[in-house]
């Protein structure tokens, strides 16, 4: 990596990771919002709920619009309206506010992991793309690890109103940096015609019908639908359920998000060595057995939250194998649309990770502590039965221009 490619790389790595932390930073300063707004903490919680959906409905805007007009202007847009939120967050009077607020900033936040890996598949093919993906994926995916804490830092040093501030600062100095080394990575040749209702449904359509695109997406999706209901119960598994106290938790936490790092970084160096539906396969694996190994320990009485962890460790590891070769499976075959597919990717994930979430919260009240593991599995048997499907359309030979070994700019 140059001195001029790493700048770059945090800008992108950045933008991966500003949704997950505006999601998860909110969460300490619930209670607190509530109590200032005179509203209850459920009431309060839909600030999440708003943020969520700003965010699941916007990339599919970005990425076809960044196909024909460009990325670097719809990214400076995202960035302006995350900011423009952030700032509307920080100065609301009332819960209607904030939740308006929170939309719009949502709303912003979509155009960050979109463009990033769409602006990552424009520039870049074969085990470079891989092992770029894996490092965006990385932090997408680890940056909700240190989000509550950082939450929690901020709610201390300046009030709920400082976890809104320190998210509206972020989005101006993105901004800034955006403007300044975010170069145009999709050239004018390669637009098109203009961007038009007719062009989105004609190039949504065009890639549901491509299963060697939407088969590794649906993958990616599932995989962390699996990953996120652990994530969205762990609360109650370890705190209320094996008694782990709140600074304890945190730990616990960090060691299943490094599960996820260390994954990620391993599937990147495999990307070029073996194909990526095979890393899926090891991956998914261990998704499903980590899952199930948690689920006999609490079923054989041993209701010790470090074994119950070190478990759900290796089902994080797992996703964070699985994750950048199903990325890098899905944007491979479609660099003339890498911003719609990428949008496509990411708008999906969302919707199975909230998913995911509702399914595990409802099973908790008649499963208990094998709600997490019940979810999981759920999830994890749905992506292995997508993985089953890809593996038949390599099979049959997709129709993809096979990927280059190097850089463009490389070349």
């Amino acid at each position: 990596m140059t001195r001029r490619e790493l700048p770059r790389l945090l800008l992108l790595s950045a933008l991966c990771a500003l949704p997950p932390l505006s999601i998860d930073m909110g969460l300490p300063s619930l209670p607190a919002a509530a109590a200032a707004l005179r509203v209850g903490t459920p009431e309060a919680a839909l600030t999440v709920t708003l943020f969520m959906a700003g965010f699941a409905l916007s990339p599919i805007a970005y990425g076809v619009l960044s196909d024909a007009l460009g990325r670097r202007p719809l990214l400076l847009g995202g960035l302006a309206l995350f900011a423009a939120g952030g700032v509307a967050c920080l100065f609301a009077r009332s819960l209607g506010w904030l939740l308006v607020a929170r939309l719009v900033q949502g709303a912003g936040a979509g155009c960050g992991p979109t463009l990033a890996f769409a602006a990552t598949r424009d520039r870049l093919t074969g085990h470079h793309l891989g092992r770029r993906l894996a490092l965006l994926t990385m932090l997408l995916n680890t940056a909700p690890v240190i989000a509550p804490s950082l939450g929690a830092a901020c709610l201390a040093l300046g009030g709920w109103r400082g976890v809104y501030g320190v998210l509206a600062a972020a989005g101006v100095l993105l901004l800034a940096a955006a403007l300044a080394g975010f170069d145009e990575t999709r050239p004018s040749s390669a637009r098109g015609e203009p961007a038009s209702l007719g062009r989105l449904r004609r190039d949504v359509a065009m890639l549901s019908r491509r299963p060697d695109m939407v088969r590794p997406g649906l993958v990616y999706a599932l995989s962390a639908g699996s990953m996120f209901a652990y994530v969205s119960t762990s609360p109650l598994l370890l705190m209320q359920r094996l008694g782990a106290s709140p600074a304890l938790y945190a730990g616990l936490f960090a060691v299943t998000g490094s599960g996820i790092v260390l994954g990620a970084l391993l599937s990147g160096r495999l990307l070029h060595r073996i194909a990526p539906a095979m890393s899926c396969g090891a991956g998914l694996a261990l998704t499903l057995a980590g899952p199930v190994g948690a689920a006999g320990l609490l079923a054989a009485g041993v209701e010790a939250v470090g074994p119950v962890v070190a478990c759900m460790a290796v089902a994080t590891f797992g996703y964070g194998v699985v994750a950048p070769a199903a990325a890098h499976a899905t944007l491979g075959p479609v660099p003339d649309l890498a911003g719609t597919a990428s949008a496509l990717m990411n708008s999906v994930q969302m919707l199975c990770m909230a998913l995911a979430s509702f399914v595990a919260s409802l099973l908790f009240g008649a499963l208990g502590s094998f709600a997490p593991s019940t979810a999981m599995v759920i999830f994890a048997l749905a992506s292995a039965g997508c993985l089953l499907l890809w593996g038949r359309t390599a099979k049959a030979g997709p129709a993809m221009r096979p990927a280059a070994t190097h850089s463009i700019g490389e070349a």
